[in-house]
Formats: structure tokens, C-alpha cells, sequence
């Protein structure tokens, strides 16, 4: 299991990938911003360790334009 500072470590290695900038929701989630005017909402710590691979496939589906 990934621990909370990991995650955020992560979530904003991934944000600076692609680009984006990352930010809060009022309710504690991590909402990643793009430019072009996309974004991104995940939790703010992993149910389990397949919640980074789940963003990272949430940015390339929204960064091609598919969803």
C-alpha cells in the first residue's frame, strides 16, 4: 500500500508531466488541472496500488482527447 506523502508525491510528478497544475477540492480530493481545460479528480490517499496506474490512464485518455 502507498503511503499518503508517496501518493502525493506522485500525483504531482505526474501533474508536472503532463503539464498540469495541481490543486484541492473543497472535500479533500486532488483535482489535476491541464491547460487546454481538462482535469483530473482522484482521492486524496490510494484505496490500493492500482490508483496511480487509474490516474495515469485518466490523463492519457483525457490528454489524446478521448473522453
Amino acid at each position: 500500500m502507498t503511503s499518503r506523502s508517496e501518493w502525493h508525491r506522485k500525483v504531482a510528478g505526474l501533474a508536472a508531466k503532463h503539464g498540469c497544475t495541481l490543486g484541492r477540492t473543497r472535500g479533500g480530493h486532488l483535482v489535476l488541472k491541464h491547460p487546454d481545460g481538462w482535469r483530473v479528480v482522484t482521492s486524496s490517499t490510494p484505496s490500493d496500488d492500482k490508483a496511480i496506474r487509474n490516474v495515469l490512464a485518466d490523463i492519457r485518455r483525457y490528454s489524446r482527447g478521448a473522453a
